[in-house]
């Protein structure tokens, strides 16, 4: 499993995959990141950027189950069907969604 973006939803569901029992890659721009992390979590981290192949693959893209774009903008993640990196993938891995890791919620209904 790759996670793109280390902020509250993404550390959070990285955390939850490696006790799960999933491989897990948390790539993130932000070196600083990271700390949202305990020092020993169980996955790997990778410095790095979703929309670039290059560090899809040190993610190890080519042979993953999923990956979750959990960043706050569309322009750092390979999200979106015709994104650069989007040749990397197969066409049925596809993200069902993305949720920007944004102000919480007020808990008030949309």
């Amino acid at each position: 499993m790759i996670v793109v973006g280390c902020g509250r939803v993404g550390s959070e569901l990285a955390l939850n995959l490696v006790e799960m029992g999933f491989e897990t890659v948390i790539m993130d721009k932000s070196p600083a990141a990271f700390r949202r992390l305990p020092r020993e979590w169980g996955g790997q981290t990778l410095v790095g950027f979703g929309f670039d192949q290059d560090h899809l693959r040190q993610a190890g893209i080519d042979h993953c189950h999923a990956l979750a774009a959990v960043t706050s903008g569309d322009n750092s993640t390979s999200s979106r069907p015709g994104s650069p990196a989007s040749a990397t993938r197969s066409p049925t891995s596809w993200p069902a969604s993305t949720t920007p890791d944004g102000p919480r919620s007020t808990g008030a209904s949309a």
